[in-house]
């Protein structure tokens, strides 16, 4: 190697050492700044921190000077803030002393003491709000009770004066009742004299009375007796059922049934009679119906409504039956109770249609009494108990229901 390429080598040795040198510096020079930036950084938090501290002592400072205001031992002068601590400390133990049964051994601190009196205030409270509450209903009701009282009273008083004005009207009435009922009892004596004396007249004209009715009385019976003996002169039948007349001839072709009653015996057309046979023993045996159609003077021509049996038809011989028909004289009839079925109008029409006579009244004239039913009111009287009935009793009429003769008076 020349000495020319040793130098050359040299001082690229050199170059590289103050290369190598200069880098050294640098990053002493780098870690240096960074070392004094982070001491800054650290004493600039220091003093924040220094600072955040002393605001902090001074904020509870103020606490500090509040709270010793609030209670009220508290000397600011010089920055002594409890500076009347024994006074504080002096003044609970009066309180204790004071009020030994609300605050006990345990309350030693200003806010226990301060708490035990809030707890006191409240109940007190409490309690006073309830006695208002309890006043304020008392009075209500008092207040109402004395309403009720004065109203109480004022009727009272109303009914004491009202009574006290009906006693002194009462009393009035009262003398000018005596006053008329001394004068009343004075003319009632006077008409009991005078009654007395009528009643003796009226007992005396009783007895003519009496003697004057026995007479009639006899007088009405004989006439009863008279017209009974009258109607048995014209000719009533012993019973209504007993025979009218007879079958002459039956028409084999025509069914026309011939009969030996004629218009002088009062018959009518549309008259029906039952048709009968003599049984054995003079039983009559009936056989069937008949209606009269044609009539001539001493004959008629009916029309066979009913046959009982097929087997014994009505022939010449048998003999007719009606219980409002006569020969000799009209049946007279009246109506007792009433009649659902036709009605009685309808009943008094059919009658007189068929030749009878229909009384108003059960009287001696009546030779049946046809029977009806007791009328729908609850209180209707039973066809028994009706005046008429006990009249036909009397007078032997022969009474019949309206179902036995039925057949005779339908249309």
């Amino acid at each position: 190697m020349t000495r020319r390429e040793v130098g050359a080598t040299v001082s690229v040795m050199w170059v590289i050492f103050l290369l190598v040198l200069l880098l050294g510096a640098c990053a002493y020079v780098y870690f240096v700044q960074a070392d004094i930036a982070a001491l800054q950084k650290q004493a600039k938090d220091a003093e924040n921190a220094r600072a955040q501290f002393e605001a902090g002592e001074l904020r509870e400072k103020e606490k500090h000077l509040a709270l010793s205001r609030a209670v009220g031992f508290t000397d600011e002068s010089g920055g002594n803030l409890f500076s009347a601590v024994n006074a504080i400390e002096a003044k609970l133990e009066q309180v204790r002393g004071q009020f030994p049964n609300d605050i006990g051994a345990g309350d030693k601190t200003l806010e226990d003491i301060t708490d035990r009196f809030l707890s006191l205030a409240n109940g007190a409270q409490q309690s006073a709000r309830q006695a208002t509450t309890d006043f304020e209903t008392e009075r209500t009701k008092r207040t109402e009770t004395e309403t009720n009282r004065n109203s109480i009273q004022q009727s009272m008083e109303g009914q004491l004066t009202t009574a006290n004005n009906d006693l002194r009207d009462e009393r009035d009435r009262a003398a000018q009742q005596k006053q008329t009922d001394d004068g009343t009892i004075s003319n009632l004596q006077d008409q009991v004299d005078e009654i007395s004396a009528q009643m003796r007249e009226q007992v005396a004209q009783k007895e003519q009375n009496i003697a004057e009715l026995t007479k009639d009385m006899s007088a009405t019976k004989a006439r009863i007796d008279q017209l009974s003996d009258k109607v048995k002169l014209v000719g009533v039948d012993e019973s209504p059922w007993d025979p009218d007349g007879e079958v002459v001839s039956v028409g084999a072709e025509t069914g026309l049934v011939f009969v030996n009653v004629g218009t002088a015996d009062l018959l009518r057309q549309g008259v029906r009679f039952d048709v009968f046979r003599f049984g054995k023993g003079g039983e009559l045996i009936r056989k069937g119906l008949i209606e009269i159609r044609e009539v001539h003077p001493d004959s008629a021509v009916g029309g066979i409504m009913e046959e009982v049996n097929r087997l014994d038809p009505i022939t010449a011989g048998d003999v007719i039956s009606n219980p409002h028909f006569s020969t000799n004289r009209s049946k007279v009839f009246a109506l007792l109770g009433t009649f659902p079925v036709y009605g009685k109008t309808f009943l008094e029409n059919r009658l007189k249609a068929l030749g009878a006579e229909v009384e108003a009244e059960v009287n001696a004239r009546v030779d049946f009494v046809v029977l009806g039913q007791r009328g729908p009111e609850e209180d209707a009287p039973e066809v028994t108990d009706l005046p008429g009935y006990k009249v036909a009793q009397d007078l032997g009429i022969q009474m019949l229901p309206v179902q036995s003769i039925d057949r005779f008076l339908k249309p």
